[in-house]
C-alpha cells in the first residue's frame, strides 16, 4: 500500500516537475529581487515588507494563471512534439503547483524581515540561497544530474539575477 502510494506521489511530482521548479525558482528570484532591490536603495524594512509581500501575492497569482492558460494551450495544441503525455496535463493542478512552489520559495527572502531579525538582510541572503540550492538539488531527484551541480547551478543563476537587482537598486537610489 505504501509502496503504490509513494509511487503515484512521486509520479505527480515528476509530472509537476517543471511547475514546481519553474515557480520556486521564480519565487525566490523575484522576491528577493525586491528585498535586494530596496536594501540596496537604503529605504526603510517597513518597504521591503509592503512590497515584497504585494509580489508574493501578485506575481504568484500571475505566475500560476500565466501557467494554467499556457498548459491549457499546450493541451488544446497536442502537447510538445512527439514525446508529448498520452494524457493532458491539468490546467489547474499545474497552477497550484506552480503557485505553492512560488509562495513556498517566495517567502524565505521575506521571512527575516517579518519576525524582525537584527541581521535581516544577511539571513535573508543566505536563506535565499539556501533556496536556490535546494531548488535545484531537489530537482535532481528526478533528473540524471548529480544533485551538487543541479543545486550549485541554480544558486549561480539565482545569484546572478539577485546580484544585478541589488545593483539597480543601489544605483537608482543614488538618484531618488
Amino acid at each position: 500500500m505504501n509502496k503504490a502510494r509513494n509511487a503515484r506521489l512521486h509520479g505527480f511530482f515528476r509530472y509537476h516537475l517543471r511547475d514546481m521548479v519553474y515557480g520556486g525558482f521564480d519565487g525566490a528570484v523575484t522576491t528577493f529581487a525586491v528585498v535586494a532591490g530596496v536594501q540596496g536603495a537604503g529605504l526603510p524594512t517597513s518597504v521591503i515588507l509592503i512590497l515584497g509581500t504585494a509580489n508574493l501575492i501578485a506575481d504568484g497569482i500571475s505566475m500560476a494563471l500565466g501557467n494554467f492558460t499556457g498548459t491549457q494551450a499546450e493541451n488544446e495544441a497536442g502537447g510538445r512534439g512527439p514525446s508529448a503525455p498520452a494524457d493532458p496535463v491539468d490546467p489547474g493542478a499545474a497552477a497550484a503547483m506552480t503557485f505553492a512552489a512560488f509562495v513556498i520559495a517566495g517567502v524565505i527572502p521575506l521571512l527575516p524581515f517579518i519576525v524582525g531579525l537584527e541581521a535581516a538582510w544577511e539571513v535573508s541572503i543566505f536563506g535565499t540561497g539556501c533556496a536556490f540550492f535546494a531548488i535545484g538539488a531537489l530537482k535532481s531527484i528526478f533528473t540524471r544530474a548529480h544533485w551538487w551541480w543541479a543545486g550549485a547551478q541554480t544558486l549561480g543563476i539565482g545569484s546572478v539575477a539577485a546580484g544585478a537587482a541589488w545593483i539597480a537598486g543601489r544605483i537608482v537610489g543614488q538618484f531618488v
